[in-house]
């Protein structure tokens, strides 16, 4: 994290591609998107109080710059209002110019699971599921190969993993691979695989996550583990019929402790998956590209209306300190333009957890206003 107030970076940002000379004109692109969240929560979100919260839940700008010899560059900052401060989410070039892929080096998104690789402003919830949330390696710097065919999509890289206590790095080798053997307008068969390999370097590691309510307590929490590795896995699978929709996956992961006095402790093992179903009112579909879904426009200058169905679970089998969660969350999406989108979601789950405070069930309601560019 920076110490460059947000004010400043916005600014530096804007201004940047108005440094290109008269020889050299603008060919910058300026994207980013704006999120604002109204939230009320219940039960075990919070101690078996009622709770709400609004405000800016992600602001992010970026540059991206593409150039005629194949070289590629993107550039993106998010804006956290809560502690006025901005974060690099993106700091990447790329070079297109192979036959055989692309290679990309900088910060990124590791490439695991379809619902994580899915921008946050083309899924179609307004959090994603606790198991993608649990399991997602995140953004870290590294070096990726990618490359996209019409009948499959493929990513292999090595990023950076953590960091333990001198400070020295650690490294984990991330894959994914999508196959579409059907991918026309209105209609997909996906199937894919992702798989990480993780050297945690001897550092501690836990989950700790809300249960798909950002701003709520975090609920789902497994005991820290003194960590050696990390072996992770999703398997993902995909249809869209025109306006309907299925999606679902399965992911799995391996902890390996370090030993203890010369003796090797038990593996852990969380686990957790997810289905999601939507269907468009009004006809549209949604879309995809290189293995992720994509943004969705409206047929009408009406708009677009969509229902969404999710059911999840999360699994953190480990002794005594066993958590289980269970969600079903309903929600009604309403497409103004293919920039703007309003978003009334709600859920019920039920939690197991050694914290007495934190098992039972919960509910909640959001609303979410979006408008990305």
């Amino acid at each position: 994290m920076t110490s460059v107030k947000p004010g400043f970076a916005i600014l530096g940002l804007l201004l940047a591609p108005l440094t290109a000379t008269a020889a050299q004109p603008i060919d910058f692109e300026i994207g980013g998107q704006v999120q604002v969240d109204a939230s009320f929560f219940n039960g075990a979100h919070n101690a078996n109080l009622k709770g709400s919260e609004s405000g800016v839940r992600r602001a992010r700008l970026g540059l991206s710059h593409e150039s005629k010899k194949g070289w590629e560059g993107e550039f993106e900052i998010d804006v956290d209002d809560e502690a006025n401060e901005v974060s690099i989410t993106d700091a990447y070039v790329s070079y297109t110019g192979f036959g055989l892929g692309n290679i990309t080096f900088g910060k990124m998104k590791e490439p695991f699971g379809l619902e994580n690789t899915t921008g946050s402003k083309n899924i179609n919830t307004i959090e994603r599921s606790i198991v993608t949330d649990a399991f997602k390696p995140g953004r870290n710097p590294g070096l990726l190969f990618s490359r996209s065919r019409d009948l499959y999509s493929f990513d292999a890289g090595v990023f950076k993993a953590a960091e333990n206590e001198q400070g020295l790095d650690s490294y984990a080798v991330t894959t994914r691979i999508a196959l579409h053997p059907v991918n026309r307008e209105r209609r997909l068969v996906h199937l894919g695989f992702s798989g990480s390999e993780r050297d945690m370097g001897e550092t501690r590691y836990r989950i700790n996550e809300p249960l798909e309510v950002a701003p709520a307590a975090n609920i789902i929490e497994s005991r820290r583990i003194d960590t050696d590795s990390i072996t992770q896995y999703s398997l993902e699978g995909a249809l869209v019929f025109g306006p309907f929709s299925i999606q679902t996956e399965w992911m799995e992961q391996e902890i390996t402790p370090l030993e203890i006095e010369g003796e090797q402790p038990a593996n852990t093992t969380y686990s957790g998956h997810y289905v999601l179903a939507s269907y468009f009112l009004t006809g549209e579909s949604r879309t995809y590209k290189k293995g992720s879904f994509s943004s969705v426009k409206p047929i009408r200058e009406s708009g677009a209306w969509e229902l969404v169905v999710r059911s999840s679970s999360i699994d953190l089998d480990d002794f005594e300190n066993t958590v289980t969660a269970d969600t079903i969350t309903v929600g009604v999406n309403y497409y103004a333009t293919g920039r703007v989108r309003l978003m009334l979601h709600a859920a019920k789950s039920d939690i197991e957890s050694p914290v007495e405070t934190e098992t039972g069930k919960a509910e909640s309601l959001t609303f979410r206003a979006q408008y990305a560019f």
